[in-house]
């Protein structure tokens, strides 16, 4: 009995590994069918764009991005997260709208075969998207005119900034901070305005020679004249 039992077992051991191993060879995808896809796979772009809340009140609502991945064939399918997207139409672009995209992080978009390809559902590509970070405030009234400002730059992080009035007081920190810087400017312009300054700038080496060459000939001049004063002093005890 031990023996039958042994044998049975042996054969659905047998029997399992046969068809584990023709699932993987109706799977099987092999280089050369591989390459050609791969050649598409190359060929996708992905583009971002920039979606607003709809409110009228900035920051109220998180800013994303939608993808828009351009060149998909029927050949290949992408995926962004959890979401598959595919050709609805040939010749048309993929949109990523279901997939909330924030900027500043990075994005993988995976381009794998169509269950209509010899390579389905292998990976082929993966595009690394960073869509920049977008700064809620800079859409506020308060930042209108100082756009040269950090705070209200389009595309500085400002996720640091808690509250509208933590904005504010940033805000008239750097507007205080950008007119003393240009008032230093300023002073040192008048300085430069000097015609004093302005020839000493731009003589600098002459006037130099100038100064080396007066004091050489005070020293020379008053060594000959105390040489004269001493000889005289010696001829009048003579």
């Amino acid at each position: 009995m031990k023996k039958k039992n042994i044998f049975i077992f042996f054969i659905a051991v047998i029997m399992l590994l046969f068809v584990k191993s023709n699932v993987y060879a109706d799977n099987e995808c092999t280089t050369k069918e591989r390459q050609p896809l791969i050649i598409e796979a190359n060929n996708v772009i992905v583009n971002y764009e920039l979606v607003k809340p709809s409110s009228d009140m900035p920051g109220l609502d998180v800013y994303s991005y939608d993808f828009n991945i351009i060149n998909m064939t029927e050949n290949l399918y992408a995926k962004v997260g959890q979401f598959v997207y595919q050709q609805k139409k040939p010749g048309e672009d993929v949109f990523v709208e279901e997939a909330v995209i924030y900027g500043g992080r990075n994005v993988a978009v995976e381009i794998y075969g169509n269950e209509n390809t010899a390579c389905p559902d292998v990976l082929l590509r993966t595009i690394w998207v960073r869509p920049p970070i977008y700064n809620i405030y800079s859409d506020y009234e308060e930042c209108k005119g100082y756009d040269y400002l950090d705070v209200c730059k389009s595309n500085t992080n400002t996720s640091s900034i808690d509250s509208k009035e933590e904005f504010v007081e940033l805000l008239e920190q750097q507007k205080e901070d950008y007119e003393k810087a240009l008032k230093k400017p300023q002073d040192t312009k008048e300085k430069k305005e000097n015609p004093f300054y302005s020839y000493l700038n731009k003589h600098r080496s002459v006037v130099i020679i100038a100064v080396i060459t007066l004091i050489t000939l005070i020293v020379v001049v008053f060594i000959i004249f105390k040489k004269r004063k001493n000889k005289r002093i010696k001829i009048d005890i003579g």
